[in-house]
């Protein structure tokens, strides 16, 4: 017979001992797989960080550096400039700016570009102005000295007295943000006018296949495969994506529809609050542009399907209908077209450092543009 009271319980014994290794061993490569995951993808976040990233050719670097006003200290600089920036999750929006003072980007504890906090109340005789939007309107790929923002405050601060604006956009917002944003924290902070520059996002995030009224950004996106790593770690299974792909992009009517939609409800937000002035401005890129592309900005232009540019551009054209008809009926509100502000330029002109984004020239442009028919 087996012996079972010693040397069976012994083998008993050892291969329990053997299936419990085993296990533990699985978890631990499972823990230290989701560990070096982690470590990976934040990595990967933080070397976006500059734009040195993504224009990292010396000759490329050169020639970009023409898109700025004073181009041998861009050159120096331009690797080091923002890019991919640090985000937080955020109430309501999903994500916003990360508090943050390195340099050449200061952002205060109200996610806005800004060296210090706006006080909720309103200095006397201030003019505060706000900007919103996305990269662009944030000022990705310039200094803190060469946003949109601050090239319009220099115009309006000119024509009126002590005028202030405040950048306090996201990179890859769409209108649905912008609205919240405008609804429950800028409307409340007494502004005398507010500007959005935007609409590009609105055809980027359609052209991916996602529901424009309700989708998740990248920084979002982020986050959530954050979460997912730590779930694994645990032993727990991913979140599910509660939002997929669509089938087929949004039609450019559909896309103008809630974009317009959205820029109603922050307009009236803003007249119930009292404040007289909301600017839509739609921003200028390379796939609706008439400028005449530089050789490096048509290289990066290469990568855009044909497709891709008659949709945005079909996008963009729905915009205009929409919101020149809504600035006809609703007073207060004002559309500004700056898509097209750079057609004018040469061959010979850098502006554009990719589809949508400008360097600091560009942005001068389109800051002149809003405040000349302010």
């Amino acid at each position: 017979m087996f012996d079972t009271t010693w040397g069976g319980a012994t083998v008993a014994g050892a291969v329990t001992l053997a299936i419990i290794m085993f296990i533990c061993g699985r978890v631990s490569v499972t823990r230290s797989s989701s560990v070096m995951s982690l470590r990976r993808r934040i990595a990967e976040k933080q070397s976006a960080e500059r734009l040195g990233k993504f224009v990292s050719d010396p000759q490329e670097v050169q020639a970009l550096a023409q898109a700025y006003a004073d181009p041998r200290k861009a050159e120096s600089e331009l690797p080091q400039y923002p890019w991919d920036i640090k985000l937080t999750p955020t109430p309501f929006v999903g994500v916003m700016p990360m508090r943050q003072s390195r340099e050449h980007v200061q952002v205060n504890d109200q996610h806005f570009r800004s060296p210090t906090s706006i006080p909720i109340e309103k200095p006397a005789g201030e003019d505060r102005v706000f900007l919103v939007g996305g990269s662009t309107a944030f000022g990705v790929g310039v200094p803190d000295d060469g946003t949109v923002a601050v090239f319009l405050e220099a115009h309006l601060d000119q024509v009126r007295n002590r005028a202030s604006v405040t950048t306090a956009a996201c990179p890859a917002w769409a209108s649905t943000h912008e609205r919240i944003l405008i609804e429950n924290v800028l409307a409340v902070m007494a502004p005398d006018a507010v500007v959005c520059l935007s609409g590009f996002n609105e055809a980027h995030w359609a052209w991916n296949r996602r529901n424009v009224r309700w989708f998740n950004t990248y920084g979002d996106e982020h986050f959530n495969e954050c979460i997912n790593f730590s779930r694994a770690f645990v032993g727990h299974s991913r979140i599910q994506e509660s939002q997929p792909q669509l089938d087929t992009e949004p039609s450019p009517q559909e896309v103008a529809d809630v974009l317009s939609a959205n820029v109603h409800l922050a307009a009236v937000a803003l007249t119930r609050t009292g404040c007289p002035k909301y600017v839509f401005a739609l921003q200028p890129c390379m796939p609706v542009t008439e400028k005449e592309l530089t050789e490096r900005e048509a290289t990066r232009f290469a990568v855009w399907h044909p497709v891709q540019v008659e949709y945005y551009r079909a996008c963009y054209e729905s915009i205009r209908d929409s919101l020149g008809d809504l600035a006809g009926r609703m007073d207060g509100f004002q559309f500004v077209d700056c898509s097209r502000v750079f057609d004018d330029l040469s061959s010979q002109d850098e502006i554009f450092i990719d589809g949508s984004h400008c360097g600091d020239r560009g942005n001068r442009m389109v800051a002149e543009r809003i405040a000349g028919d302010w």
